[in-house]
């Protein structure tokens, strides 16, 4: 399956992590992690799955990836796991429908 161009897709930090929300507004989210030599556009075949059965991907850059190449962080577990606790705050507790609130998505 090809990249759907036509797929949703909003871009936004959470705190200063970027990221991405692929698929259309759904209480279901997925948090997608890319590996290493990756960023959160790798999530776009993933995604393509996720949605057509419901689902929103969420996919996040972590340090030294993506739009965060050069940051001082460097990508190994004492920085990159850390990171994912505002994250999964954010979606699973804070915002369960994450694409009602990406407007505001810097909001405390």
């Amino acid at each position: 399956m090809l990249w759907n161009d036509t797929m949703r897709e909003t871009t936004f930090a959470i705190e200063h992590i970027p990221a991405l929300l692929l698929g259309e507004e759904s209480d279901r989210v997925y948090l997608y992690v890319h590996g290493k030599c990756s960023s959160k556009e790798g999530s776009r075949r993933f995604a393509e799955t996720a949605c057509a059965r419901g689902w929103q991907v969420l996919s996040i850059d972590l340090p030294e990836h993506g739009d965060r190449q050069g940051e001082r962080d460097t990508f190994d577990p004492w920085h990159a796991v850390p990171e994912l606790l505002p994250v999964v705050c954010r979606v699973y507790l804070v915002d369960r429908t994450l694409c009602r609130q990406t407007k505001g998505c810097n909001r405390a």
